[in-house]
């Protein structure tokens, strides 16, 4: 189980760099997706050793909070993103 959760967030991290390296926002770093992964598979075991003893509504209750502000983070992202598309596609439009 451990493998596939450490694959996925391989995965997540190679496609991310893939996106900056194709829209030209940033750089493929080899060493982002080794720290991305090792943060993935250190927060995986806090989590299990803070949370192991919960009650079930106390994780839910966590988790749906912890998904609200990723929801949150990942729309200003997106925002952000948008954001610069735009300032690209005009400087294409000028030339």
């Amino acid at each position: 189980k451990i493998k596939s959760h450490l694959l996925f967030c391989f995965c997540l991290s190679l496609l991310i760099e893939l996106t900056q390296l194709f829209t030209l926002i940033g750089g493929f770093a080899t060493d982002d997706l080794i720290m991305n992964t090792l943060g993935y598979f250190i927060g995986m075991i806090i989590y299990v050793l803070l949370f192991r003893n919960m009650k079930l509504h106390t994780k839910y209750t966590l988790f749906t909070l912890f998904n609200i502000v990723l929801i949150i983070i990942l729309l200003f992202g997106f925002i952000k993103v948008i954001d610069i598309f735009d300032v690209y596609i005009d400087i294409l439009l000028r030339r």
